[in-house]
């Protein structure tokens, strides 16, 4: 009922404006107005006071809505754009081939002052941006300031997001304060990738997961666990029977072993103290090492050794990220490993060409399908339910 008054109130000062113009009744305007707009003020607060304030709500929500709509709903419609940095352009066009693109051109070049400079030489306005540059060896800070710089450039491009993809987070092992007067360098990395503008990470086994809880915006951590997996089973004829053994070379790699016997249907066994006490028997079984990152092989190798010392058939390694620096590959090579199994998060070709026990897994399918579910608006979650998707599959690198 005030809704009404209130509405014909409000239309009341234009029907006596009308009525005043006829001549006959110019003389009476002065005295309706008098009451008119008192009475329109009175219902127009009451109106205000008892209705208004749900009908506010409703439009605030509906504006966030459409914010995030906006935000989030546009990147299934918007072009995507896939750029490399130099630190692995192999891993970018194999991710731009799994999608049926070609990989997107950027100048990267260092000037006379030892400086990186990028220009994005295509338009990416409103495009949905992904950069793939993994932050590693040999030269971690060159390749991060590459990515610092690129995510500015796509951003000051007028792209709609940008997404970097790092499948090796460089500095994800100090990610602890372990001692005094230490930094936690891989929350220093975090802030300055949010400082540069990135709208999201998409990384593949992060050193600790709680490299997630530093960062404000979505870091997608995938695992090529699954991929090992697939290879294991297609490749060793003892993960059909019950002589494969899975083995940790240290403690701190237990859960992870742990998690691969399970899967694998296998036993276990663990090192510690550094490869020097074996728990468990591996007494004519086939063994597989299993590592996270691995740096020197040391431990690797050493573990190697000791196994074969307790009478294992043969000993195969495992590591998601290879960094294999300089002693590796020696000891690789020396060692009683006959295949060292690595994906290709990191460039591999050089080491590849110099050990012919190394094997290497692409994880191109995965992070393309995981940019594919990004870019559509997509569900990642069934990227680690759906284990036996053939974005799974095992391929190896040539």
């Amino acid at each position: 009922m005030i809704r009404l008054v209130c509405s014909r109130s409000a239309r009341a000062p234009l029907h006596l404006t009308r009525v005043t113009t006829h001549s006959s009744l110019r003389s009476q305007s002065p005295t309706s107005t008098k009451w008119a707009f008192p009475l329109l003020g009175i219902f127009s607060g009451a109106n205000l006071l008892f209705f208004n304030r749900s009908q506010a709500e409703c439009d605030t929500s509906e504006a966030v809505y459409a914010r995030v709509r906006k935000k989030y709903a546009i990147y299934g419609k918007c072009q995507l754009k896939i750029f490399s940095g130099t630190a692995h352009p192999e891993l970018g066009k194999s991710i731009a081939a799994c999608l049926n693109k070609t990989l997107d051109e950027v100048r990267l070049e260092k000037n006379d002052s030892g400086e990186i400079e990028a220009q994005i030489t295509e338009s990416v306005r409103d495009c949905d941006v992904f950069l793939v540059q993994p932050t590693c060896n040999p030269t971690p800070n060159e390749y991060l300031m590459e990515l610092l710089i690129m995510i500015d450039a796509s951003k000051r491009s007028g792209a709609a997001r940008v997404t970097a993809v790092i499948p090796v987070f460089g500095y994800g092992r100090q990610d602890t304060k372990a001692k005094h007067r230490e930094p936690i360098s891989a929350k220093v990395v975090v802030d300055i990738l949010e400082t540069a503008g990135v709208d999201r990470v998409l990384t593949v086994d992060l050193h600790a997961s709680q490299i997630q809880g530093f960062a404000e915006y979505p870091i997608d951590n995938l695992h090529a666990q699954p991929l090992m997996e697939n290879y294991l089973r297609d490749h060793l004829s003892a993960a059909q029977t019950s002589d494969l053994m899975i083995i940790s070379a240290d403690a701190r790699g237990a859960k992870r072993a742990a998690s691969f016997a399970d899967r694998m249907s296998s036993g276990l066994a663990i090192f510690s103290g550094d490869a020097k006490s074996l728990v468990g028997n591996v007494s004519g079984k086939c063994c597989v090492l299993i590592g996270g990152l691995v740096d020197t092989a040391g431990t690797m190798t050493r573990a190697a050794a000791e196994l074969m010392a307790h009478g294992a058939n043969e000993v195969y390694a495992v590591a998601l990220h290879g960094v294999l620096s300089a002693p590796a590959m020696q000891r690789i090579r020396d060692s009683q490993i006959s295949a060292f199994i690595v994906t290709n998060t990191i460039p591999m070709s050089a080491k590849r060409a110099n050990c012919e026990k190394l094997t290497v897994i692409s994880v191109a399918p995965l992070l393309a399908e995981a940019i594919d579910r990004i870019h559509a608006g997509g569900s990642l979650s069934q990227l680690f339910e759906n284990r036996d998707a053939s974005f799974y599959n095992a391929v190896v690198v040539a």
